[in-house]
C-alpha cells in the first residue's frame, strides 16, 4: 500500500513538473539557461592560475549545456503532445485508476461454518450464538438475522421445545448491502426420559426417591436390559451417587431390588450439603451475562483449583468410594477421574449446559471424561488430566479443555458409536 501511495505522488510530481499548460516548464528552463550564462561570464573573469582547473570547469559547463538542450527538446515534445492530446482528461483518468487500485477489497457476509444438527428435550430452550457461525464484512458491523423457526434476539437464536418432533430450521444472515448467506440444520425434540412412561424413568424415580424396590415388569423382565437402563440413569444423574450395586438384584418377575451405601436419613443430609455447596459455587463463579464458554471454563477451573487427585490412595490401590463421586470432590476436595467427570456434569446441569459421561482408556488405564455442548457443538473436556499430579496449588491445565475427537484420540480411546462427534476444537 505504501508503494501505491508513493507511485501516485511521483506521478503528480512529474505532471506538475512538466506543467499541463506548458508554461511553467519553459520559464524554468530559461531561468536555468540564464544562470548558466552568468556562471560562464563569471568564470571567464576569474584569473585562474592553473589551466587544468579551468579546463575541468569548462567541461562541466559544456555537459550542463547538453543537459539543458535535452530538457529544451523535451519541452518542445511536450508542447506538441499537449496540442493534440487532452492531458487533463488523461491525468484525471489516471488518478481515478490509482484510487480504484488503492481501494480496500470488499468482503461479503460469510458462513464461517455450518450450524450442526441439534437435539433437545421437551420443555427446554436451545440457544445459539450466531456470531460463532456467521461473519460480517467488517468486525464492527452487526449482521441481521432471520429464521424459519424460533426467535432472534440480537446475535442469539433461541428455540423453545414444546412438542416431540424433528424439523429443519434455516437461519439467514444479512449484511448492510443486503447480501445474504444461510445455514440449515435439523432440530430433534425428544421427551426427557425421566418424564416418559419408560423403563429409564421408572428406575430414575425410584432412585431419586431412595426407594428400596421398583417393579419394571411392564417394560421388561430381562435382567440385562434392566441393568443397562440403570447404568444409563447413573451416568446421566451423578446426584444419585449413593446407589450401591452390591446387594442390588433384578428378579425374573421384573422387580428391581435397590440398595444404597448409606441410610436414607444420611443420604438426605448429604444431599442438603451438596445442594448448599453447589449453590455457593454457582453464585460465586457464574454470572448471568456470561457466555456458555465462560460458564464451562469457570466450572472447569473451579473443579481443578479446588480438587486434589487422590494419588496416594491410587498408588496403594485403596481408593475410597467417596473419591469416585460428587460428594468426595465437592465436599472433601479429593477425587479420581469419575469424581471429576460426574462433578462437571452435576454443576453444568444446574446452569443448563449439556454434558455427557464418557468412559474409555487414557494412558493405558480405564478412564472417564466429559463431552460438553457449547453453542450447539460438542467438545471433549478431561478435567482430571488438566489437574496436575501431585497437586499444584493455583495451577490449571488447558491441554484437554474443549478439544476435538482427533486431538483427544492421541492418548485416549473410546467407543464413540453412541456419542455425538466433536469434530473441532474450540476456536
Amino acid at each position: 500500500m505504501k508503494n501505491i501511495k508513493f507511485s501516485r505522488v511521483f506521478l503528480l510530481f512529474m505532471l506538475l513538473f512538466f506543467s499541463i499548460e506548458g508554461t511553467g516548464s519553459t520559464q524554468s528552463f530559461r531561468d536555468q539557461s540564464a544562470v548558466v550564462n552568468k556562471v560562464e561570464e563569471s568564470s571567464q573573469s576569474v584569473q585562474l592560475q592553473e589551466a587544468g582547473v579551468f579546463d575541468g570547469l569548462s567541461d562541466i559547463l559544456n555537459d550542463l549545456e547538453s543537459v539543458l538542450d535535452i530538457f529544451n527538446d523535451l519541452e518542445e515534445l511536450w508542447s506538441e503532445l499537449t496540442s493534440v492530446i487532452d492531458v487533463s482528461s488523461i491525468f484525471n483518468d489516471l488518478l481515478a485508476f490509482v484510487d480504484a487500485f488503492m481501494e480496500q477489497p470488499v468482503h461479503e457476509v460469510t458462513l464461517v461454518k455450518e450450524i450442526p444438527d441439534q437435539s433437545i428435550n421437551i420443555g427446554k430452550t436451545l440457544e445459539l450464538d450466531l456470531d460463532h457461525y456467521f461473519s460480517g464484512p467488517d468486525e464492527n458491523e452487526k449482521l441481521t438475522f432471520t429464521t424459519t423457526a424460533g426467535k432472534i434476539d440480537g446475535q442469539t437464536w433461541r428455540y423453545s421445545a414444546n412438542e416431540n418432533k424433528a424439523m429443519d430450521i434455516k437461519v439467514t444472515a444479512t449484511d448492510f448491502k443486503n447480501r445474504q448467506v444461510s445455514s440449515t440444520f435439523l432440530v430433534a425434540v425428544e421427551q426427557d426420559p425421566i418424564h416418559e412412561d419408560s423403563l429409564y424413568s421408572a428406575i430414575y424415580q425410584a432412585l431419586i426417591h431412595i426407594e428400596p424396590e421398583v417393579n419394571v415388569s411392564r417394560f421388561t423382565t430381562d435382567s440385562e436390559e434392566g441393568w443397562n437402563a440403570l447404568q444409563e440413569v447413573l451416568k446421566d444423574h451423578p446426584e444419585i451417587y449413593y446407589f450401591s450395586f452390591e446387594g442390588s438384584l433384578f428378579w425374573s418377575d421384573g422387580r428391581f431390588e435397590l440398595k444404597y451405601r448409606f441410610p436414607k436419613s444420611k443420604i438426605v443430609q448429604m444431599n442438603k450439603e451438596l445442594e448448599k455447596e453447589a449453590t455457593e459455587i454457582i453464585a460465586n463463579n457464574i454470572r448471568a451475562d456470561m457466555s456458555d464458554f465462560d460458564k464451562v471454563k469457570a466450572i472447569h477451573d473451579y473443579i481443578v483449583l479446588n480438587t486434589a487427585y487422590d494419588y496416594e490412595n491410587y498408588q496403594k490401590n485403596t481408593i475410597p468410594e467417596a473419591s469416585y463421586d460428587i460428594y468426595g470432590l465437592l465436599i472433601n476436595g479429593v477425587a479420581v477421574c469419575e469424581g471429576y467427570t460426574e462433578s462437571l456434569i452435576y454443576l453444568l446441569n444446574k446452569i443448563g449446559i449439556d454434558s455427557l459421561y464418557v468412559t474409555g482408556v487414557g494412558g493405558g488405564e480405564n478412564h472417564a471424561w466429559n463431552k460438553v455442548k457449547i453453542n450447539g457443538a460438542w467438545y471433549n473436556v478431561d478435567a482430571t488430566w488438566n489437574d496436575p499430579v501431585p497437586n499444584q496449588e493455583g495451577y490449571i491445565g488447558d491441554q484437554y479443555f474443549l478439544i476435538s475427537d482427533r486431538q483427544l484420540a492421541k492418548d485416549h480411546s473410546w467407543d464413540d458409536s453412541k456419542l455425538p462427534d466433536a469434530p473441532e476444537a474450540w476456536d
